[in-house]
Formats: structure tokens, C-alpha cells, sequence
């Protein structure tokens, strides 16, 4: 479908690459939950928090080895000007420099330092570096499916990877390492065929794109800093374990905050789909209108949707939490708490990519990562695993109103302030119901999970509607 047609049917399109998302997002999450039990039955809390943390290392060397250029892929791939040519071969020119650099510091670091998971760290941040950059261009290009498959590619292989080597050959760390960059390699071969980018990339334009290039890196240099302030956001608290508890703690913290994931998945599916249409739509004269209406939609969607999960968090963790993780079950009400408040400031975030603000998101990223080391320096010694997760939790809360504030300067948003507000203390309230675990908590949860929904009906049919509405 044309920009222009697109443009013409801004909410059906947005309904649709929902949908198409959430189906991809949640099959693949599914997959990756299902394997919690695997994880937590052939591993042990310090091999398993060990193997998270070289995973989440990588994800740290993520922006700085792609310079986000896969940030710029999606943004000019939705550019119907933008050469195609130009931006295929700017992304291989930089992916292949970076390749051939990080692969040379591979070999210095494990002969320096010896470390012994050097080349699979190596491996698992290349070969996902490589498959976001096909995925976002994917995404770009308005191949909704195309991006939706390759996660679902991703975690299928990534589950038969973990059952060969971690059950079969009980390869332990090095094992889950290894499962995790084969998974990645699987979903970027399908990229690379169905999104046709071969197609569009012409080796001999590389020597030409410095001109192109510098106008991707104006977009994306800025999301490094960002991404790598998000990345500190998300798993220092990991790191303030170990350096005041163990890696078993560790383990722990982090089996209980990848059961946010069921947030999460929503999560990723809302906002790829309301970022793609909403860098499609800035130009338009309603555009803030549209904003407002989807940007609220979603916020009580993720307030129902976070309540009902709230609440279930125990039955949860009876399936995903097995020997010595079972004891984490505790802290998943917060944990889910914090990864709302997440969800939210990702949406309203989609505002800096449609409007190719990315310089200023760097102040969103300092204030996110002072409020949770410093409270996660304060709090961890004495409350342990409860102290990060307060900190991250704050942290996300104190993001999303500075992000109300910050995106209000370019584009106006009407946000419906009463609704929201009676949403989050509905929620609030239930997490502190559930985390004082008295005889009849799991009830009055259920009955504020109740009359939250009750509360949102009208507001999520009536914006449901409007979400399908064809418009011309």
C-alpha cells in the first residue's frame, strides 16, 4: 500500500499492524515463556544469572557497535524520498565495518583478559545486530508480517537450540549462549530473503552513500547514549545485586522480571505498529489529534491489561518458576508494576521517532538512570532484591512525566489526566493488596482487576471503534 493510501487510512492500518504485530509478539513470547521452566529446571541460579548477564552485556554493546543506524533503517525506510538504494547499502557499509572491528577487539580482549565467553558474546551481539538492523528496515518498508515472522522464527529455534543444548548436551551457560546467536542467525536468513533487502542493496553504491550516511547518523548517533542510559535503566539493578548480594540473587531478580514479559509483548507489539503510523501520519493536519486518542486508547489498554496480570502473578509463577526460582514469585507484582509504567513511557516516546526528535531523548535517558542507581545504591543494601525493584519502578514513573512534559513542547497531546490517574491508583493499590499477602488478597485484587475493567469499557469501546474506523 502506497504512503498516500496509508495516510488515507491511518486508524485501519494502525488496527491491523496491531493485530499483526501482537499475533508475532505473542507467539514468540509465548515460545520464550514456555521456556522459563526449561531454564529454571537445567540450570542452576548462578549459572542461569551468569548467562543473562553476558546476554544483557551484549545488549549493551548493541547501540555502540550498530551506531542504532537499524534506529535510522526503520525511520528513512518509511521515507517515500529516501533513496532505497542509498539507505541498503549505508546499513551494509556500516554493519561490516563494525563486524570486521568487533570480531579483531574479540581476539585482543580473550588474549588480553582471558574472559571465557569472549567469542560467544561476540556472536550473540552480531548476529542480533545484524537481524534488528533487516528487521527495522522490514518494518520501514510497511512488511508488517515479514517483521512480526522473524520473532516468531527467532523464538521457535531459539526453544529446539535450548533442547539440543542445554537438555541433550546439558551445555549449561555456554549452551544458552550459543542457543541465542544460532536463534538470531535463523530469523536474519528469512529476513534477508523475504524483506527482499538484497534486492535493494547494490555493492557498488556503498562508495557513494557518505552523504546519505551522515543523514542516518544525524538521526541515530543521538540514540546511542540513549539506548545505552536505557540499557543501565533496565539491568543495572542486576549489577547492584551482585555487588551487594550474589549471582544466586541475581538469578533470582532476574527469572522474576523476565515473567514482565507477558507486559512486555504487548508492549512491543503496540508500539512497533504506533510508531510505524505515527511517522507516517506527523505530516497530517489532525495528526495530534490521532495521537491523542491512540496514545490514550493504549494507556487504559495496558492499565486493564497489567491489572488482570497483576493479579494472576501467582498462578503465574506456579508454571514458570521451578526449584529455588520459586521464591522470586514475590516480587513479580512490583516488577509488573515497573514494567507498566515501561510500556507507557515507550508510547509516548514513539513521539521523538515520528517527529525525528532523537537529540532530545538523551535527557529522558539521565534522568531514568540517576533516579535508579542512586535509589538502587540507597535501598539494595537493606532491602535487598526489593530495593532495585523500587528503584526501577520510580524510575520509569519519574520517565513518563518528564516525557508528558518534554513532548508537549513540539506536539500537543490531550491526555485524559482523570481517567489515567484513577487507572494508576487502581493498580498501585492492587500491587500493594497483592504484595501484603493476606488471606484474601488474591479477592480484592480480583475485584479491583474488576472494577478496572468495568471503568474502562466505555473508554476502550468507544476508542476501539475509532481505532477501526475507516477515514478518508
Amino acid at each position: 500500500m502506497s504512503i498516500s493510501n496509508k495516510k488515507n487510512n491511518k486508524y485501519l492500518n494502525l488496527a491491523k499492524d496491531v493485530i499483526i504485530f501482537t499475533v508475532g509478539t505473542v507467539l514468540a513470547k509465548a515460545v520464550q515463556f514456555f521456556l522459563m521452566p526449561l531454564y529454571t529446571t537445567y540450570m542452576s541460579t548462578e549459572a542461569y544469572g551468569v548467562a543473562e548477564l553476558t546476554n544483557n552485556f551484549s545488549a549493551l554493546l548493541f547501540p555502540i557497535v550498530t551506531l542504532c543506524i537499524y534506529e535510522a533503517a526503520f525511520r528513512f525506510a518509511v521515507e517515500p524520498n529516501f533513496d532505497e538504494e542509498k539507505l541498503a547499502a549505508s546499513v551494509f557499509k556500516v554493519m561490516v565495518v563494525s563486524s570486521c572491528i568487533g570480531f579483531l577487539a574479540a581476539f585482543a580482549i580473550n588474549y588480553i583478559f582471558h574472559y571465557q565467553y569472549t567469542f560467544l558474546l561476540c556472536f550473540i551481539l552480531y548476529s542480533y545486530s545484524i537481524r534488528m538492523c533487516l528487521a527495522s528496515y522490514a518494518r520501514g518498508k510497511g512488511q508488517s508480517v515479514t517483521f512480526a515472522l522473524s520473532g516468531v522464527i527467532d523464538a521457535l529455534a531459539l526453544s529446539i537450540f535450548n533442547i539440543l543444548f542445554l537438555v541433550k548436551i546439558e551445555g549449561g551457560v555456554e549452551g544458552y549462549l550459543f542457543s541465542i546467536g544460532l536463534a538470531d542467525c535463523c530469523a536474519t536468513i528469512y529476513l534477508l530473503v523475504s524483506s527482499k533487502f538484497y534486492k535493494a542493496l547494490n555493492i557498488k553504491s556503498i562508495k557513494n552513500t557518505k552523504k546519505y550516511l551522515n543523514v542516518l547518523l544525524r538521526y541515530s548517533v543521538p540514540l546511542i547514549f540513549y539506548n545505552i542510559l536505557y540499557w543501565i535503566t533496565t539491568i543495572s539493578g542486576r549489577y547492584i545485586l551482585l555487588l551487594f548480594t550474589d549471582s544466586s540473587t541475581a538469578g533470582l531478580f532476574v527469572s522474576a522480571t523476565k515473567i514482565s514479559s507477558i507486559i512486555n509483548m504487548i508492549q512491543q507489539a503496540v508500539y512497533s505498529a504506533f510508531q510505524l503510523n505515527a511517522s507516517i501520519a506527523y505530516t497530517d493536519e489532525d495528526c495530534e489529534l490521532y495521537y491523542s486518542k491512540i496514545i490514550n486508547l493504549f494507556i487504559s489498554l495496558y492499565c486493564s491489561f497489567g491489572c488482570v496480570v497483576i493479579c494472576m502473578t501467582n498462578l503465574i509463577a506456579t508454571f514458570t518458576l521451578k526449584n529455588d526460582f520459586f521464591s522470586a514469585r514475590i516480587y513479580l507484582p512490583i516488577i509488573m508494576l515497573s514494567a507498566l509504567f515501561n510500556c507507557i513511557s515507550s508510547l509516548i516516546g514513539a513521539m521523538y521517532s515520528a517527529y525525528k526528535k532523537t537529540e532530545r531523548v538523551t535527557r529522558v535517558g539521565l534522568i531514568g538512570v540517576s533516579i535508579n542507581i542512586v535509589l538502587g545504591f540507597l535501598l539494595t543494601p537493606g532491602f535487598k532484591i526489593w530495593g532495585v525493584c523500587i528503584a526501577s519502578t520510580v524510575s520509569y514513573l519519574f520517565q513518563v512525566i518528564y516525557k508528558v512534559y518534554d513532548v508537549s513542547s513540539f506536539c500537543t497531546i490531550k491526555y485524559e489526566k482523570k481517567s489515567i490517574t484513577f487507572n494508576i491508583l487502581i493498580i498501585v493499590a492492587e500491587v500493594a493488596v497483592m504484595l501484603l499477602n493476606f488471606q484474601y488478597n488474591m479477592l480484592v485484587a480480583a475485584a479491583l482487576s474488576l472494577l478496572l475493567l468495568i471503568f474502562n469499557r466505555k473508554s476502550l469501546t468507544s476508542l476501539a471503534k475509532c481505532l477501526l474506523k475507516k477515514t478518508t
